[in-house]
C-alpha cells in the first residue's frame, strides 16, 4: 500500500494544472511532445495516459514497470500491467471503457462517490481538461493495477 500513497502524492503534486484557454500549457504539451514530437496544441490530444505515464515515471520503480509493460497513450494499455486487483483501494490505476470501441479513460481511484453509491471517485489527467477530481460509473469499469 506505500506505493499507492506514493502513486496519490505524484498525482496531487500535479493537481489543477491544466489546459489554457488560449494556446498550449507548456507542461502539457511537453508530456505530449513525448509521443507527439510535432504537436502544437494540448486540446489535440487525448493526454488521460500521457499525463499519468509522465507524473508516475517520475518514480524510478513505477517507470520501470510503465516501460515493462509497454504502457502507451491509449488509456487502454494500462491493462497491460500484470498487478489485476480485485478490489480497488485509494491509489490504485482504474481503466475505463468510453463509448464503443476501443477508447478509455485512465486514473487513480480515490474512492466510491459519497453521493452515488454506482459511481468511483478519480484523479486523472485530462478529465475536465486538467489533473483533477471526476466521478465515473462503475459499469465502466474494465479493470484495476496497482503499481508495486
Amino acid at each position: 500500500m506505500e506505493s499507492n500513497y506514493q502513486v496519490l502524492s505524484l498525482l496531487f503534486k500535479y493537481f489543477g494544472v491544466s489546459e489554457y484557454a488560449k494556446g498550449a500549457n507548456p507542461t502539457i504539451l511537453a508530456w505530449i511532445r513525448k509521443y507527439f514530437p510535432k504537436a502544437k496544441d494540448d486540446n489535440d490530444y487525448s493526454w488521460c495516459s500521457i499525463g499519468l505515464i509522465s507524473i508516475l515515471s517520475e518514480n524510478e520503480r513505477f517507470k520501470q514497470q510503465i516501460l515493462e509493460s509497454r504502457i502507451d497513450p491509449m488509456a487502454r494499455s494500462w491493462l497491460r500491467l500484470p498487478s489485476d486487483v480485485f478490489e480497488a483501494q485509494p491509489g490504485d490505476i482504474v481503466i475505463l471503457s468510453r463509448g464503443t470501441g476501443l477508447s478509455g479513460h485512465v486514473g487513480v481511484f480515490l474512492g466510491e462517490n459519497f453521493n452515488n453509491k454506482n459511481q468511483i471517485n478519480l484523479i486523472g489527467c485530462n478529465q475536465s481538461d486538467s489533473v483533477s477530481i471526476a466521478s465515473f460509473d462503475k459499469s465502466r469499469i474494465l479493470g484495476v493495477r496497482r503499481l508495486i
